[in-house]
């Protein structure tokens, strides 16, 4: 089987890499050893990933959330996501599923990482993985096999292929909100609308935005509170995770993709061989 390996910062980026990959035709798989469902059964090739033990964490800490990946197959091929927590946790996140699989024999197809350029230029953040990724290379001769790629983007480097992927575009800076943002111009625009002059009114309203606030008078997650005001109306109560698991953010196939998601998607399509 093929296995593919990509790790992504948060959570709102998993669920959108999720949506993908099932418009490109992979189902995820969540059960250990089904009899019953033996089709659900998640691929015993990676099924060493999982953790067994609780808690996960090194703090002992037992409310903190498992690492746990999450896995999507399509005929002989599965696609391993990993949920790193932020751009600081990319690295041994990733190397430490390198490692694991090789311990049972199990060689990747290729490696990703998928981050945000939201505080620094794209460039800028490629250089600090790649300093991140040596250094951890340096103490560890697996990942010696794998040197990171020259630049943004897709390479065919060392053992298996190779790539790093700087939201929105590989280009500009931003997040992946700013996909979020153009595609509810599309799919939700009365109600983006609606929601983004709700957040300008209580930017530009004495008193209204809370000493503490993470959104600030001068625009800062200004884009990430205009997402989750109209995720408080798709579903109520629920995160933007969710949302974009269960509306409409993400087309059913790739010949409907938006233009906006090409960058990203032809990233993917080259990793994973789609």
């Amino acid at each position: 089987m093929r296995v593919d390996l990509l790790a992504v910062e948060g959570a709102h980026d998993l669920a959108f890499v999720q949506r993908i990959l099932k418009a490109f035709g992979f189902k995820q798989r969540r059960l250990l050893e089904s009899p019953e469902n033996p089709s659900e059964n998640i691929p015993r090739d990676v099924q060493r990933l999982i953790a067994r033990n609780f808690p996960t964490n090194k703090e002992g800490d037992i409310h903190k959330r498992a690492d746990v990946p999450s896995f999507h197959v399509k005929e002989e091929q599965c696609v391993v996501l990993i949920l790193t927590g932020g751009d600081s946790k990319l690295v041994n996140g990733l190397s430490s599923a390198i490692q694991t699989l090789d311990n049972t024999g199990v060689r990747p197809s290729s490696i990703g990482f998928m981050l945000d350029a939201d505080c620094m230029a794209p460039e800028d953040q490629f250089e600090k993985l790649k300093t991140e990724w040596t250094a951890k290379s340096n103490d560890n001769e697996l990942l010696k096999k794998y040197p990171f790629p020259s630049g943004v983007g897709v390479n065919a480097t060392g053992i298996c292929t190779f790539g790093v992927f700087v939201m929105p575009d590989n280009q500009h800076t931003g997040t992946l909100e700013s996909i979020l943002l153009e595609q509810a111009k599309t799919v939700y625009p009365v109600l983006h609308d609606k929601a983004d002059a709700f957040i300008q009114t209580v930017k530009t309203t004495g008193d209204a935005i809370p000493p503490k606030s993470e959104l600030t008078a001068t625009g800062k997650n200004e884009g990430k509170a205009v997402l989750h005001a109209m995720t408080s109306v798709l579903k109520p109560g629920k995160t933007l995770q969710t949302s974009i698991a269960d509306h409409d953010w993400v087309p059913k196939k790739p010949d409907n993709f938006p233009t906006h998601f090409a960058p990203l998607v032809t990233y993917l399509k080259q990793l994973l061989g789609l």
